[in-house]
């Protein structure tokens, strides 16, 4: 009886492959006179294309100087890598830029669909990943004509400058430290704890971290959890070129960001429902 079950599994596996396959060499051949001519490029494997070669450079530098190789060897600014069913453009000429940016840039205005903005997002909901239509251009105009305009950023300039003194006397307390310890100080660390108490200042009217230099366990938390966001948001991530293998979470993205959006939503409700109960209170 195993004997049988592992002969159904195996068949299942060789006709799934095999129809995979059949797929293949049909659009492959099939539909070749459609096909409109990409740029140039590495060629790719069947199926997963150019992954291999991404999996294999393991820092996203090293990524990035693989990807701008093959647009030198092009010779013309602009090269195609196919990951999975992708088509990956790269360009370095100013030119070809500038036609995706400007003279086309509706057509390229849609952020690609990966599982970080997923999450990031709320499911696509923010106005820095949600597809170019009637919802996006509504939170745009609210957003140019509330957030970003010149007099909410000069009615906000006092909390930047509030937190660039408190970054100041951090450092000065941290320098006259270290003198006597002959430690040194980690920049990095700074710079985040500033960012995330500017932050949560404009946002929330509340300071991440004490003045005094002292750090709270919760702060430290957050500030590490936007940390995570931001580094795999633009992170290489197989699954999001090839969606069926996301269920294996083979880089481990999706747990971290799962856990990193969970932490940084543990902060943000709980602010935002009093604001919207402050709200409903104020117009009734």
């Amino acid at each position: 009886m195993t004997a049988l079950i592992i002969i159904i599994i195996m068949l299942s596996l060789l006709a799934l492959l095999l129809t995979n396959l059949l797929w293949f060499l049909f659009h492959r051949f099939a539909s070749k006179p459609n096909i409109i001519a990409l740029p140039p490029g590495p060629v790719p494997w069947p199926i997963v294309g150019s992954i291999p070669e991404m999996i294999g450079h393991t820092k996203s530098s090293s990524r990035s100087l693989w990807v701008l190789s093959h647009v030198e060897k092009t010779k013309q600014g602009i090269a195609c890598i196919r990951l999975g069913n992708v088509h990956v453009i790269a360009v370095t000429s100013p030119e070809i830029a500038r036609e995706f940016l400007k003279t086309h840039d509706a057509v390229f205005a849609s952020r690609p669909n990966t599982m970080a903005n997923h999450y990031a997002s709320r499911g696509f909901l923010q106005v820095f990943s949600s597809p170019m239509g009637p919802q996006w251009k509504k939170m745009r105009r609210v957003l140019v004509s509330q957030v970003l305009n010149p007099p909410t950023l000069q009615w906000l300039l006092p909390k930047r400058v509030e937190e660039a003194d408190n970054l100041v006397s951090r450092i000065y307390k941290q320098c006259c430290a270290c003198v006597h310890e002959g430690k040194v100080i980690n920049v990095r660390n700074v710079a985040w704890q500033y960012g995330g108490n500017v932050w949560k200042s404009m946002v929330f009217n509340k300071r991440s971290f004490n003045g005094d230099g002292s750090e709270e366990e919760e702060d430290q938390e957050y500030v590490e959890a936007i940390r995570t966001v931001l580094s795999l948001i633009n992170a290489f991530c197989v699954s999001d070129y090839m969606p069926c293998l996301r269920w294996l979470d083979l880089d481990g993205h999706e747990k971290m960001m799962k856990q990193a959006v969970d932490i940084i939503d543990k902060y943000h409700d709980p602010l935002i429902d009093e604001r919207i109960r402050e709200l409903e209170i104020n117009y009734q």
